[in-house]
């Protein structure tokens, strides 16, 4: 438990967990274009295992274009969250982006009692009027110690 001393800064998601959500989606999308449309991938696949046209087999379809789906889920994430910010604290004013809510809670940080760590991937942020927990596995846990005023 720990009282109200935090420092002024920002807190953003880990940059290379990001770059492995970008990485992976496009080589999700990169593979499910080529065997729709190119085949290369599908050519040397098919040097190891008997596959069929693309469109001749249903299953394969469908694999193929959930794997495209992925890829482009994932990319979206990437570029939806890759340099926002998700704990911005300021000399009056706290911003919190709660990952299991879609709500960005914006507190004077005055009202901030205090903050805990219940768990180890978990915060909680304790205000006057109301309790809000965050979620901590896309964060590093030093800058946000350093921004908390920990470290």
């Amino acid at each position: 438990m720990s009282k109200n001393n935090l420092n002024p800064g920002s807190v953003y998601k880990n940059e290379a967990l990001m770059q492995r959500i970008f990485l992976a989606g496009l080589l999700c999308t990169l593979f499910s274009i080529d065997a729709v449309f190119i085949g290369y991938l599908r050519k040397l696949i098919g040097q190891k295992v008997l596959i069929k046209e693309f469109s001749q087999n249903p299953r394969e379809e469908f694999y193929i274009y959930t794997i495209l789906f992925v890829g482009i889920f994932l990319i979206l994430y990437f570029l939806t969250g890759y340099k926002k910010p998700i704990i911005i604290v300021d000399n009056q004013i706290i911003v919190i982006k709660a990952n299991n809510s879609s709500k960005t809670y914006r507190k004077e940080s005055k009202d901030l009692m205090f903050y805990e760590f219940p768990e180890q991937k978990e915060i909680l942020f304790h205000f006057k009027d109301e309790v809000i927990s965050m979620n901590l596995d896309t964060v590093k846990r030093e800058e946000l110690m350093k921004v908390l005023g920990e470290a």
